[in-house]
């Protein structure tokens, strides 16, 4: 049997040690108590997922109308549904609260793991895939920022959708970059484009902006045209039964009064 050489096990290493370290600071004695989580949206957020396994999985359903708030609103239709079905899904073998908890900070912990994948798949040597996924670590605890997205902050405010769509994001401009450089894995990349739409439109729109600039840097051609155009549309297509009402129905959402970022340096630095 063929022991793994010296490089793998460190870079296994980093990468296990990374999310060792995460998992420490969450605090696994909490994540393992069957308790409701809260803390920012995410206390709003418990219900929602509740309602999901109890009402409209067992029919067959991903989305559809919850009444509880306001008289009722639809479940799922104006927001990502992919990570609260994992926990509802999860809610069947598990006690649902630890499903949820376990489901809020996957992100967290997979990210690592897909800086590392994204490494690989650009084609970095050794130790290059490493570095990135070890660089995965600061982030995770920057705290100059609680509520953007991708940070511990802000997965624990809520946005743990956001953490898991990010994770697929750096898989898919992986898989980008091989397949430009290849004209392989259109399926797969497709599945990941959807996946990371599924858990956030947000880190969706990062994703297909990296895949552009990377069809830039890779100098345009028909072939890459077409690589682009098939694992893009193929993505695109399989969230349709989610996207197209998603965009259509609009009129119907609530208005948010987001604000714009015009501080762009200070939040880039």
């Amino acid at each position: 049997m063929r022991r793994p050489a010296a490089p793998s096990i460190v870079t296994f290493g980093a990468v296990a040690g990374v999310i060792a370290v995460v998992l420490w600071q969450l605090h696994p004695s909490l994540l393992f108590s069957n308790t409701t989580i809260t803390g920012g949206d995410t206390g709003a957020h418990v219900g929602l997922a509740g309602f999901l396994k109890s009402n409209l999985l067992p029919h067959g359903h991903v989305t559809g109308w919850d009444p509880g708030a306001y008289d009722g609103f639809p479940l799922n239709t104006f927001y990502f549904p992919l990570p609260d079905f994992l926990a509802a899904a999860l809610g069947y073998i598990i006690p649902f609260n630890i499903a949820f908890k376990l489901m809020t900070i996957l992100g967290s912990l997979t990210l690592p793991v897909a800086a590392w994948l994204f490494g690989r798949l650009s084609g970095l040597e050794r130790p290059r895939p490493a570095v990135l996924a070890i660089a995965t670590l600061p982030f995770l605890f920057d705290q100059s920022f609680t509520i953007y997205g991708g940070n511990l902050y802000s997965t624990m405010a809520g946005e743990y959708a956001f953490s898991l769509g990010l994770s697929f994001a750096l898989v898919f401009l992986g898989l980008a970059v091989r397949g430009m450089k290849t004209g392989r894995y259109r399926a797969l990349t497709a599945v990941v484009l959807a996946v990371c739409i599924l858990c956030h439109l947000l880190t969706a729109l990062f994703a297909l902006a990296g895949a552009l600039v990377i069809f830039v840097l890779a100098g345009p051609t028909r072939r890459r045209l077409w690589w682009m155009v098939s694992s893009i549309g193929g993505g695109l297509l399989l969230v349709s039964w989610w996207a197209v009402p998603f965009f259509l129905d609009q009129a119907y959402s609530t208005n948010m009064g987001w604000l714009n970022v015009s501080t762009y340096m200070q939040v880039l630095f």
